[in-house]
């Protein structure tokens, strides 16, 4: 079985809450749709025609969106898509906004019920770590109450911000479920978000290149009880058995905590 996790169009970002109505989920830039059925069309032609295709998606709307444009170019092939589920576990990072990263990081000011909030870095950033390694190191997962309480009214918000390693688990808890199909002649396709990728570009090249670009994919293949990375937009990992290992060992606690 082979399960590609595809990062969802160029999205303006207007509509960021969850539905479960795919005709009417709209989020993508308007101008960037013609490229991104264009990635469809080319994702497509690399399925094999004796597949058949599972759809999975976010329920935020970029996603959902991006779902539906990939399944006209599927069907327009010819392809069978024998089901199509909207799940949770396949959202964006909760709780987070870029703008609440770049205060954490750059000491940027959080506007909060209309009200421009400063952000002292020297506090949430002493280092100066970069955006990406901050995010995945999710360094204010472990703030301290006098931390929370001295960001004021962002206390809250960041200490409900999803850490990275939590979206890591649940993701890889729901891929690791899938070792027990084993239908070869399958393909799931996981229209998700960037956040929900990153492990496998990780596993890659160590995040040396960012994440993977919009309307792009990482595709695994599941044989017995492995999970190998097959392709990605940087390559394939040297060791490119996933789940069992690297990812397991870093996400162990988090899904033990998951699971209770």
């Amino acid at each position: 079985m082979k399960v590609s996790l595809i990062r969802h169009g160029v999205a303006t970002y207007n509509e960021t809450e969850k539905t479960r109505d795919r005709d009417n989920a709209k989020d993508l830039d308007p101008l960037k749709l013609i490229s991104l059925k264009s990635q469809a069309t080319d994702f497509v032609k690399k399925l094999d025609s004796n597949d058949s295709v599972t759809i999975w998606s976010s329920p935020i709307p970029r996603s959902l969106e991006t779902s539906k444009i990939f399944e006209e170019a599927i069907a327009e092939a010819g392809i069978p898509i024998r089901k199509i589920g909207i799940f949770d576990v396949f959202e964006e990072a909760r709780g987070f906004k870029w703008e609440y990263l770049s205060g954490l990081v750059l000491g940027t000011p959080v506007m909060i019920g209309g009200v421009s909030v400063p952000v002292d870095k020297q506090i949430t950033n002493p280092t100066g770590t970069s955006v990406s390694e901050y995010f995945r190191t999710s360094p204010w997962s472990q703030f301290t109450p006098e931390t929370l309480e001295a960001l004021g009214a962002f206390g809250p918000i960041v200490e409900s911000m999803e850490p990275y390693e939590a979206i890591v688990a649940r993701v890889s808890r729901s891929l690791e479920k899938l070792k027990k199909i084993s239908d070869k002649q399958h393909h799931l396709l996981i229209f998700t978000h960037q956040c929900c990728t990153d492990f496998v570009i990780e596993a890659v090249n160590d995040y040396k290149n960012w994440g993977i670009q919009p309307g792009e994919a990482v595709s695994l293949m599941i044989r017995g009880e492995k999970i190998f990375i097959e392709e990605t937009p940087f390559g394939n990992a040297d060791n490119a058995e996933i789940l069992t290992n690297q990812v397991k060992e870093k996400t162990s606690e988090t899904i033990d905590q998951v699971s209770r």
